[in-house]
């Protein structure tokens, strides 16, 4: 499915699948705000939407816009659909409404700690702590089977390679500083706030 908007006699084109229709809209609302604020709209204009980042690419007299390609090299290359962006966001802001937050992003080339192989683990949790470089999410992830071993090795790793490892973690990732995620089987059981409070009720 595209949708598509002409913002100062330029068109703009997002392509996507059907379902994430709504979303789609929202880049364009974004890109046209964006534009009356003063951004120039052209050919390899990078912008930070969420936990990703569009660029556009010239096309045709219009202007595309493109998705980092994860499944390839998602800091030089991109993709000409943005489905993997959207779908991320959409499962996002399903979580947060549901724990009723407005949210902190983090970015895909963000790092998250992963403790002993936990990814590889059956029943997992996270926990996001405040940053401690630039580059790193604050988030953690650890083996709930094994919660109460603090040693062990911790192990860095992109966000965005939880696509390929464990994406249904990515939809947590969105939550404030002081948040416990509990994934018993890969499905969210409890969030827990700073303050103790399960939100996933």
């Amino acid at each position: 499915m595209i949708v598509k908007r002409t913002v100062n006699s330029t068109d703009l084109i997002v392509e996507c699948d059907q379902s994430l229709k709504p979303a789609a809209e929202d880049v364009v609302k974004k890109l046209e705000s964006l534009h009356r604020e003063g951004l120039a709209l052209h050919d390899g204009v990078r912008i930070r939407f969420g936990w990703s980042v569009l660029t556009l690419r010239a096309e045709d007299h219009s202007l595309r816009v493109c998705e980092p390609a994860f499944d390839r090299d998602p800091f030089h290359d991109v993709n000409p659909t943005i489905d993997v962006t959207l779908r991320v966001l959409v499962s996002q802001v399903r979580v947060l409404k549901r724990v009723g937050e407005s949210g902190t992003d983090v970015s895909f080339e963000e790092f998250l700690l992963v403790r002993n192989g936990a990814l590889e683990a059956p029943s997992i949790f996270l926990r996001r702590q405040n940053r401690a470089s630039d580059q790193d999410s604050g988030w953690f992830a650890g083996d709930l089977d094994h919660i109460e071993s603090a040693g062990g090795d911790l192990t860095p790793i992109r966000v965005y390679e939880l696509l390929h490892r464990r994406p249904e973690v990515l939809q947590a990732l969105a939550l404030p500083i002081g948040y416990t995620v509990v994934m018993p089987g890969g499905e969210i059981s409890q969030i827990f706030d700073a303050n103790g409070n399960d939100r996933w009720i």
